[in-house]
Protein backbone atom coordinates (compact mmCIF):
# COMPACT_ATOMS: atom_id res chain seq x y z
CA UNK A 1 0.00 0.00 0.00
CA UNK A 2 3.06 2.61 0.45
CA UNK A 3 4.20 2.08 -2.62
CA UNK A 4 0.90 2.29 -4.80
CA UNK A 5 1.03 5.79 -2.62
CA UNK A 6 4.13 6.99 -3.14
CA UNK A 7 3.99 5.80 -6.90
CA UNK A 8 0.65 8.10 -7.15
CA UNK A 9 1.82 10.94 -5.62
CA UNK A 10 5.23 10.70 -8.51
CA UNK A 11 2.46 9.60 -10.86
CA UNK A 12 0.45 12.71 -10.67
CA UNK A 13 4.13 15.07 -10.91
CA UNK A 14 4.88 13.56 -13.89
CA UNK A 15 1.59 14.07 -15.65
CA UNK A 16 1.42 17.46 -14.51
CA UNK A 17 4.83 18.43 -15.25
CA UNK A 18 4.21 16.48 -19.15
CA UNK A 19 1.17 19.04 -19.58
CA UNK A 20 2.94 21.54 -18.86
CA UNK A 21 5.63 21.10 -21.37
CA UNK A 22 5.51 22.15 -24.42
CA UNK A 23 7.07 22.58 -27.70
CA UNK A 24 8.64 26.13 -27.25
CA UNK A 25 12.10 27.58 -28.41
CA UNK A 26 14.71 24.65 -27.28
CA UNK A 27 18.21 24.65 -25.87
CA UNK A 28 21.27 24.86 -27.97
CA UNK A 29 21.57 21.27 -26.78
CA UNK A 30 18.51 20.39 -28.83
CA UNK A 31 19.49 21.41 -31.46
CA UNK A 32 22.78 19.66 -31.74
CA UNK A 33 20.71 16.53 -30.96
CA UNK A 34 18.35 17.66 -34.29
CA UNK A 35 22.52 18.08 -35.81
CA UNK A 36 23.62 14.50 -35.18
CA UNK A 37 20.29 12.77 -36.35
CA UNK A 38 20.67 14.64 -39.29
CA UNK A 39 23.73 12.21 -39.89
CA UNK A 40 22.02 9.23 -38.90
CA UNK A 41 23.50 8.98 -35.57
CA UNK A 42 22.11 7.91 -32.36
CA UNK A 43 22.80 10.03 -29.23
CA UNK A 44 23.89 8.20 -26.13
CA UNK A 45 21.73 10.15 -23.36
CA UNK A 46 22.65 9.67 -19.43
CA UNK A 47 20.82 10.02 -16.98
CA UNK A 48 22.62 13.42 -15.96
CA UNK A 49 22.33 14.36 -19.53
CA UNK A 50 18.52 14.20 -19.74
CA UNK A 51 18.54 16.50 -16.32
CA UNK A 52 20.30 18.49 -17.77
CA UNK A 53 18.48 19.11 -21.03
CA UNK A 54 15.31 19.41 -18.69
CA UNK A 55 16.21 22.24 -16.48
CA UNK A 56 17.21 24.26 -19.91
CA UNK A 57 14.23 23.14 -21.70
CA UNK A 58 10.98 22.44 -19.76
CA UNK A 59 8.46 25.63 -20.04
CA UNK A 60 7.46 25.02 -16.85
CA UNK A 61 11.09 26.22 -15.06
CA UNK A 62 10.54 29.01 -18.02
CA UNK A 63 7.13 30.65 -16.60
CA UNK A 64 8.94 30.32 -13.31
CA UNK A 65 11.49 32.58 -13.95
CA UNK A 66 9.36 34.81 -15.80
CA UNK A 67 7.42 35.11 -12.76
CA UNK A 68 10.00 36.39 -10.98
CA UNK A 69 10.05 39.27 -13.01
CA UNK A 70 6.42 39.62 -12.29
CA UNK A 71 6.87 40.21 -8.69
CA UNK A 72 10.03 42.27 -9.38
CA UNK A 73 7.64 44.57 -11.10
CA UNK A 74 5.29 44.87 -8.51
CA UNK A 75 7.96 45.51 -5.78
CA UNK A 76 8.64 48.77 -7.99
CA UNK A 77 4.91 49.57 -7.36
CA UNK A 78 5.08 49.09 -3.96
CA UNK A 79 8.49 51.18 -3.36
CA UNK A 80 6.76 54.26 -5.15
CA UNK A 81 5.41 55.29 -1.97
CA UNK A 82 8.64 55.51 -0.34
CA UNK A 83 10.35 57.66 -3.17
CA UNK A 84 9.89 61.01 -4.52
CA UNK A 85 7.24 61.99 -7.51
CA UNK A 86 8.21 64.86 -9.54
CA UNK A 87 6.46 66.12 -12.29
CA UNK A 88 5.99 68.78 -14.53
CA UNK A 89 2.96 70.87 -15.88
CA UNK A 90 2.16 74.21 -17.76
CA UNK A 91 -0.85 75.15 -18.45
CA UNK A 92 -1.91 78.70 -21.03
CA UNK A 93 -6.05 79.96 -20.29
CA UNK A 94 -8.17 83.12 -20.85
CA UNK A 95 -10.80 83.99 -18.78
CA UNK A 96 -12.98 86.36 -20.13
CA UNK A 97 -15.50 87.05 -17.25
CA UNK A 98 -14.65 86.64 -13.33
CA UNK A 99 -17.46 87.71 -11.08
CA UNK A 100 -16.09 89.09 -7.64
CA UNK A 101 -19.29 90.09 -6.44
CA UNK A 102 -20.35 86.75 -6.31
CA UNK A 103 -17.63 85.31 -4.20
CA UNK A 104 -18.18 88.69 -1.69
CA UNK A 105 -15.81 91.37 -2.98
CA UNK A 106 -18.98 93.81 -4.85
CA UNK A 107 -16.42 96.20 -4.71
CA UNK A 108 -14.63 94.45 -7.73
CA UNK A 109 -17.79 93.43 -9.56
CA UNK A 110 -17.00 91.45 -12.90
CA UNK A 111 -14.01 91.74 -14.74
CA UNK A 112 -12.11 90.40 -17.81
CA UNK A 113 -10.65 88.77 -20.11
CA UNK A 114 -7.81 88.41 -19.05
CA UNK A 115 -5.11 85.79 -19.93
CA UNK A 116 -2.97 83.05 -17.03
CA UNK A 117 0.14 81.53 -17.40
CA UNK A 118 1.20 78.94 -15.17
CA UNK A 119 4.44 76.43 -15.16
CA UNK A 120 5.81 74.60 -12.26
CA UNK A 121 7.82 71.54 -11.25
CA UNK A 122 5.92 69.52 -8.48
CA UNK A 123 7.72 67.26 -5.92
CA UNK A 124 6.01 65.26 -3.35
CA UNK A 125 7.79 62.77 -0.69
CA UNK A 126 6.27 60.89 1.75
CA UNK A 127 8.57 61.46 4.52
CA UNK A 128 6.56 59.14 7.64
CA UNK A 129 4.41 56.36 6.53
CA UNK A 130 5.59 53.15 8.14
CA UNK A 131 2.47 51.48 6.39
CA UNK A 132 4.34 51.65 3.71
CA UNK A 133 7.82 50.34 5.16
CA UNK A 134 5.76 47.21 5.67
CA UNK A 135 4.27 47.16 1.92
CA UNK A 136 7.72 47.32 0.77
CA UNK A 137 9.07 44.60 3.26
CA UNK A 138 6.28 42.32 1.70
CA UNK A 139 7.10 43.19 -1.33
CA UNK A 140 10.28 42.29 -0.85
CA UNK A 141 9.61 38.73 0.89
CA UNK A 142 7.13 38.42 -2.33
CA UNK A 143 9.90 38.17 -4.91
CA UNK A 144 12.03 35.56 -2.03
CA UNK A 145 8.74 33.19 -2.47
CA UNK A 146 8.66 33.83 -6.03
CA UNK A 147 12.85 32.55 -6.04
CA UNK A 148 11.96 29.68 -4.28
CA UNK A 149 9.18 28.60 -6.10
CA UNK A 150 11.09 28.91 -9.33
CA UNK A 151 13.64 26.47 -7.00
CA UNK A 152 11.11 23.93 -6.07
CA UNK A 153 9.45 23.70 -9.75
CA UNK A 154 13.25 22.76 -11.03
CA UNK A 155 13.06 20.03 -7.98
CA UNK A 156 9.56 18.69 -9.77
CA UNK A 157 11.41 19.02 -13.45
CA UNK A 158 13.88 16.94 -12.61
CA UNK A 159 11.73 14.50 -10.46
CA UNK A 160 9.55 13.84 -13.90
CA UNK A 161 12.84 13.55 -16.35
CA UNK A 162 13.88 10.64 -13.37
CA UNK A 163 10.79 9.05 -13.46
CA UNK A 164 10.54 9.28 -17.18
CA UNK A 165 14.07 8.15 -17.42
CA UNK A 166 13.27 5.25 -15.65
CA UNK A 167 9.58 4.34 -17.56
CA UNK A 168 11.79 4.04 -20.62
CA UNK A 169 14.43 2.03 -18.94
CA UNK A 170 11.26 -0.04 -17.91
CA UNK A 171 10.06 -0.70 -21.41
CA UNK A 172 13.35 -1.41 -22.55
CA UNK A 173 13.74 -4.09 -19.95
CA UNK A 174 10.09 -5.50 -20.23
CA UNK A 175 10.94 -5.63 -24.08
CA UNK A 176 14.48 -7.43 -23.54
CA UNK A 177 12.33 -10.21 -20.94
CA UNK A 178 10.04 -11.05 -23.65
CA UNK A 179 12.69 -11.38 -26.45
CA UNK A 180 14.36 -13.77 -24.56
CA UNK A 181 10.78 -15.60 -23.19
CA UNK A 182 10.33 -15.19 -27.31
CA UNK A 183 13.64 -17.31 -28.27
CA UNK A 184 12.86 -20.18 -25.52
CA UNK A 185 9.58 -20.38 -26.82
CA UNK A 186 11.39 -21.32 -30.33
CA UNK A 187 13.41 -23.42 -28.86
CA UNK A 188 10.98 -25.40 -27.12
CA UNK A 189 8.76 -25.54 -30.31
CA UNK A 190 11.55 -27.20 -31.97
CA UNK A 191 12.37 -29.43 -28.93
CA UNK A 192 8.54 -30.38 -29.37
CA UNK A 193 8.74 -31.01 -33.18
CA UNK A 194 12.04 -32.91 -32.60
CA UNK A 195 10.38 -34.78 -29.87
CA UNK A 196 7.28 -35.54 -32.63
CA UNK A 197 9.75 -36.96 -35.03
CA UNK A 198 10.87 -39.91 -32.59
CA UNK A 199 7.66 -40.59 -31.27
CA UNK A 200 8.29 -39.88 -28.15
CA UNK A 201 5.37 -36.92 -27.56
CA UNK A 202 1.87 -35.97 -29.64
CA UNK A 203 1.23 -33.44 -31.83
CA UNK A 204 -0.78 -31.89 -29.02
CA UNK A 205 2.92 -31.37 -27.55
CA UNK A 206 3.71 -29.24 -30.41
CA UNK A 207 0.56 -26.70 -30.87
CA UNK A 208 0.70 -26.56 -27.01
CA UNK A 209 4.43 -25.00 -27.89
CA UNK A 210 3.42 -23.13 -30.61
CA UNK A 211 0.28 -21.20 -29.08
CA UNK A 212 2.62 -20.10 -26.63
CA UNK A 213 5.14 -19.25 -29.39
CA UNK A 214 2.41 -16.91 -30.59
CA UNK A 215 1.46 -15.30 -27.27
CA UNK A 216 4.84 -14.16 -26.77
CA UNK A 217 5.30 -12.89 -30.07
CA UNK A 218 1.58 -10.53 -29.47
CA UNK A 219 3.11 -9.40 -26.19
CA UNK A 220 6.36 -8.30 -27.98
CA UNK A 221 4.07 -5.99 -30.28
CA UNK A 222 2.43 -4.86 -26.95
CA UNK A 223 5.76 -3.96 -25.60
CA UNK A 224 7.40 -2.41 -28.72
CA UNK A 225 4.22 0.40 -28.70
CA UNK A 226 5.18 0.62 -24.92
CA UNK A 227 8.50 1.38 -25.23
CA UNK A 228 8.04 4.26 -28.44
CA UNK A 229 5.00 5.24 -25.99
CA UNK A 230 7.20 5.95 -23.34
CA UNK A 231 9.74 7.48 -25.12
CA UNK A 232 7.64 9.94 -26.72
CA UNK A 233 6.89 10.97 -23.02
CA UNK A 234 10.32 11.02 -22.08
CA UNK A 235 11.77 13.23 -25.05
CA UNK A 236 9.01 15.36 -24.38
CA UNK A 237 9.73 16.20 -20.93
CA UNK A 238 13.40 17.26 -21.33
CA UNK A 239 12.85 19.06 -24.63
CA UNK A 240 14.32 17.29 -27.59
CA UNK A 241 13.08 16.88 -30.97
CA UNK A 242 10.85 14.32 -30.88
CA UNK A 243 12.09 12.64 -34.33
CA UNK A 244 15.59 12.34 -32.35
CA UNK A 245 16.76 8.81 -31.75
CA UNK A 246 17.71 8.26 -27.83
CA UNK A 247 19.66 5.43 -26.93
CA UNK A 248 19.97 5.55 -22.22
CA UNK A 249 23.30 4.44 -21.67
CA UNK A 250 22.01 4.51 -17.32
CA UNK A 251 20.31 1.29 -16.62
CA UNK A 252 18.36 -0.57 -13.90
CA UNK A 253 21.22 -2.27 -12.57
CA UNK A 254 20.26 -2.72 -8.44
CA UNK A 255 22.77 -1.71 -5.91
CA UNK A 256 22.03 -0.79 -2.01
CA UNK A 257 20.94 2.11 -1.28
CA UNK A 258 22.33 3.63 1.88
CA UNK A 259 19.79 5.78 3.41
CA UNK A 260 20.30 8.21 6.28
CA UNK A 261 19.09 7.22 9.94
CA UNK A 262 15.27 8.59 10.56
CA UNK A 263 16.38 11.63 12.70
CA UNK A 264 19.05 12.76 10.59
CA UNK A 265 16.73 12.31 7.04
CA UNK A 266 14.19 14.30 8.69
CA UNK A 267 16.64 17.33 9.50
CA UNK A 268 17.83 17.18 6.22
CA UNK A 269 14.34 17.35 4.87
CA UNK A 270 13.34 20.46 6.67
CA UNK A 271 16.38 21.79 5.73
CA UNK A 272 16.75 21.32 1.87
CA UNK A 273 12.56 20.91 0.99
CA UNK A 274 11.82 24.11 -0.93
CA UNK A 275 8.14 23.47 0.48
CA UNK A 276 9.62 24.48 4.27
CA UNK A 277 11.13 27.40 2.79
CA UNK A 278 8.00 28.72 1.16
CA UNK A 279 5.88 28.03 3.85
CA UNK A 280 8.18 29.87 6.09
CA UNK A 281 8.14 32.56 3.42
CA UNK A 282 4.53 32.70 3.28
CA UNK A 283 3.95 33.55 7.10
CA UNK A 284 6.90 36.07 7.07
CA UNK A 285 4.76 37.77 3.93
CA UNK A 286 1.63 37.68 5.90
CA UNK A 287 2.84 38.85 9.31
CA UNK A 288 4.36 41.93 6.92
CA UNK A 289 1.13 42.84 5.43
CA UNK A 290 -0.46 42.67 9.15
CA UNK A 291 1.94 45.06 10.10
CA UNK A 292 1.00 47.81 6.96
CA UNK A 293 -2.88 47.19 8.12
CA UNK A 294 -1.85 48.09 11.80
CA UNK A 295 0.05 50.65 10.72
CA UNK A 296 -2.41 52.62 8.61
CA UNK A 297 -3.84 54.02 11.79
CA UNK A 298 -0.53 55.91 12.16
CA UNK A 299 -0.22 59.72 11.13
CA UNK A 300 1.03 59.91 6.93
CA UNK A 301 3.74 62.97 6.84
CA UNK A 302 3.96 64.03 3.00
CA UNK A 303 6.58 66.67 2.03
CA UNK A 304 4.93 69.46 -1.30
CA UNK A 305 6.81 71.61 -3.22
CA UNK A 306 6.61 73.34 -6.44
CA UNK A 307 8.88 75.78 -8.63
CA UNK A 308 8.09 77.80 -11.86
CA UNK A 309 7.23 80.72 -13.58
CA UNK A 310 3.53 82.57 -13.44
CA UNK A 311 2.56 85.12 -15.74
CA UNK A 312 0.03 86.59 -17.77
CA UNK A 313 1.84 84.94 -21.16
CA UNK A 314 5.03 82.90 -21.18
CA UNK A 315 6.67 86.24 -21.65
CA UNK A 316 4.28 88.88 -20.34
CA UNK A 317 4.65 89.84 -16.53
CA UNK A 318 6.43 86.78 -16.03
CA UNK A 319 7.57 86.22 -12.30
CA UNK A 320 8.74 83.26 -10.37
CA UNK A 321 6.17 81.49 -8.48
CA UNK A 322 6.97 78.82 -5.59
CA UNK A 323 5.29 76.98 -2.64
CA UNK A 324 6.20 74.30 0.45
CA UNK A 325 3.62 72.91 2.05
CA UNK A 326 4.00 69.25 4.46
CA UNK A 327 0.88 67.93 5.08
CA UNK A 328 -0.47 65.17 8.20
CA UNK A 329 -2.98 63.14 7.87
CA UNK A 330 -4.40 60.79 10.57
CA UNK A 331 -7.34 59.01 10.07
CA UNK A 332 -10.04 59.11 12.55
CA UNK A 333 -12.70 57.03 11.18
CA UNK A 334 -12.93 55.32 7.37
CA UNK A 335 -15.69 53.08 8.20
CA UNK A 336 -14.15 50.18 9.38
CA UNK A 337 -12.20 49.51 6.11
CA UNK A 338 -8.87 49.80 8.51
CA UNK A 339 -10.09 47.31 11.32
CA UNK A 340 -11.50 45.23 8.45
CA UNK A 341 -8.03 45.22 6.67
CA UNK A 342 -6.18 44.53 10.52
CA UNK A 343 -8.49 41.43 11.01
CA UNK A 344 -8.17 39.92 7.37
CA UNK A 345 -4.89 40.14 7.46
CA UNK A 346 -4.65 38.79 11.21
CA UNK A 347 -6.55 35.74 9.88
CA UNK A 348 -3.84 34.99 6.83
CA UNK A 349 -1.01 34.98 9.29
CA UNK A 350 -3.24 32.21 11.39
CA UNK A 351 -3.84 30.31 8.25
CA UNK A 352 0.23 30.62 7.11
CA UNK A 353 1.09 29.61 10.47
CA UNK A 354 -0.93 26.61 10.37
CA UNK A 355 -0.31 25.66 6.91
CA UNK A 356 3.70 25.88 8.21
CA UNK A 357 2.82 23.13 10.62
CA UNK A 358 1.15 20.96 9.04
CA UNK A 359 3.96 20.84 6.11
CA UNK A 360 6.42 20.38 8.67
CA UNK A 361 4.18 17.41 9.40
CA UNK A 362 3.88 16.42 6.04
CA UNK A 363 7.87 16.27 5.35
CA UNK A 364 8.50 14.09 8.32
CA UNK A 365 6.01 11.67 7.20
CA UNK A 366 6.94 11.53 3.34
CA UNK A 367 10.55 11.39 5.21
CA UNK A 368 9.32 8.27 6.84
CA UNK A 369 7.62 6.38 3.96
CA UNK A 370 10.47 7.28 1.42
CA UNK A 371 12.78 4.62 4.20
CA UNK A 372 10.30 2.16 5.08
CA UNK A 373 9.54 2.06 1.04
CA UNK A 374 13.23 1.78 0.09
CA UNK A 375 13.72 -0.73 2.57
CA UNK A 376 10.34 -2.90 1.72
CA UNK A 377 11.37 -2.82 -2.10
CA UNK A 378 15.38 -3.55 -1.60
CA UNK A 379 13.58 -6.94 0.09
CA UNK A 380 11.07 -7.30 -2.85
CA UNK A 381 13.72 -7.16 -5.36
CA UNK A 382 16.25 -10.01 -3.51
CA UNK A 383 13.23 -12.00 -3.52
CA UNK A 384 12.15 -11.62 -6.90
CA UNK A 385 16.23 -12.10 -7.56
CA UNK A 386 15.94 -15.67 -5.73
CA UNK A 387 12.31 -16.58 -7.50
CA UNK A 388 14.09 -15.82 -11.17
CA UNK A 389 17.00 -17.94 -10.04
CA UNK A 390 14.13 -20.82 -9.15
CA UNK A 391 12.31 -20.11 -12.00
CA UNK A 392 15.25 -20.88 -14.34
CA UNK A 393 16.44 -24.07 -12.21
CA UNK A 394 12.51 -25.77 -12.15
CA UNK A 395 12.57 -25.06 -16.12
CA UNK A 396 15.83 -27.00 -16.71
CA UNK A 397 14.55 -29.93 -14.95
CA UNK A 398 11.34 -30.07 -17.08
CA UNK A 399 13.30 -29.48 -20.01
CA UNK A 400 15.61 -32.50 -18.89
CA UNK A 401 12.53 -34.51 -18.21
CA UNK A 402 10.85 -33.83 -21.49
CA UNK A 403 13.75 -34.51 -23.42
CA UNK A 404 14.25 -37.68 -21.72
CA UNK A 405 10.90 -38.53 -22.78
CA UNK A 406 8.94 -38.60 -19.32
CA UNK A 407 5.66 -37.22 -19.78
CA UNK A 408 4.45 -34.38 -22.26
CA UNK A 409 5.31 -30.72 -22.37
CA UNK A 410 2.99 -29.40 -20.12
CA UNK A 411 5.34 -29.04 -17.36
CA UNK A 412 7.77 -27.14 -19.67
CA UNK A 413 5.18 -24.92 -20.67
CA UNK A 414 4.12 -24.59 -16.65
CA UNK A 415 7.73 -23.78 -15.88
CA UNK A 416 8.21 -21.89 -19.21
CA UNK A 417 5.53 -19.08 -18.04
CA UNK A 418 6.63 -18.67 -14.63
CA UNK A 419 10.41 -18.11 -15.69
CA UNK A 420 8.38 -15.67 -18.18
CA UNK A 421 6.42 -14.05 -14.95
CA UNK A 422 9.28 -14.18 -12.59
CA UNK A 423 11.14 -12.15 -15.04
CA UNK A 424 8.47 -9.38 -15.48
CA UNK A 425 8.01 -9.43 -11.92
CA UNK A 426 11.77 -8.96 -11.29
CA UNK A 427 11.99 -5.76 -13.67
CA UNK A 428 8.93 -4.38 -11.68
CA UNK A 429 10.59 -4.97 -8.40
CA UNK A 430 14.06 -3.53 -10.07
CA UNK A 431 12.15 -0.35 -11.04
CA UNK A 432 9.76 0.26 -7.88
CA UNK A 433 12.98 0.04 -6.14
CA UNK A 434 14.40 3.14 -7.90
CA UNK A 435 11.19 5.12 -7.84
CA UNK A 436 11.59 4.10 -4.30
CA UNK A 437 15.03 5.87 -4.48
CA UNK A 438 13.38 8.60 -6.08
CA UNK A 439 10.88 8.94 -3.55
CA UNK A 440 13.45 9.28 -0.74
CA UNK A 441 15.72 11.52 -2.97
CA UNK A 442 13.15 13.94 -3.38
CA UNK A 443 11.77 13.56 0.33
CA UNK A 444 15.05 14.89 1.29
CA UNK A 445 14.78 17.81 -0.86
CA UNK A 446 18.18 16.39 -3.19
CA UNK A 447 16.06 15.14 -6.27
CA UNK A 448 19.35 16.08 -8.37
CA UNK A 449 21.29 14.05 -6.55
CA UNK A 450 19.31 10.85 -7.74
CA UNK A 451 21.68 8.55 -9.75
CA UNK A 452 21.77 4.85 -11.69
CA UNK A 453 24.40 3.18 -12.36
CA UNK A 454 25.85 2.72 -16.05
CA UNK A 455 25.16 -0.16 -18.50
Amino acid sequence: MTTQRNAVRLGILLVSVFFLTGFGPISRAADDVQEINDEGMTLDLSLTQAIDDAKHNNVLLKIAVEKIDEVRGRLWQNDSDLLPHLSFGASQGRVFWENFAGQGLPAFGVIGPFNTFDARFQITQRIFDLSAISKFQAGQMDVAMAREEKELAQQQVVTAAVISYLDVLQAQEQLKAVEEDLRLAQTLVSLAQHQLKVGVVTNLDVVRAQTRLAERRAKEQEDIERLDTAMLGFKRIIGLPLNSELSLSDSLIFFKEKPMGLSDAIATALKHRWEMSIASSKVRYARYRLSEAVRERLPKVDLYGNYGQSAVEPDKYAHKAAQIAVNVSVPIFEGGQIAGEIRQQASQVKQAKTLYDDMRTQVQEDVRLALQTLSTTTEEVKAASEALRLAGQQLGLARRQYTEGVGNNIAVVDAQAALENTRQSYVSALVQYHMARVNYYSALGRTESFHLSRS
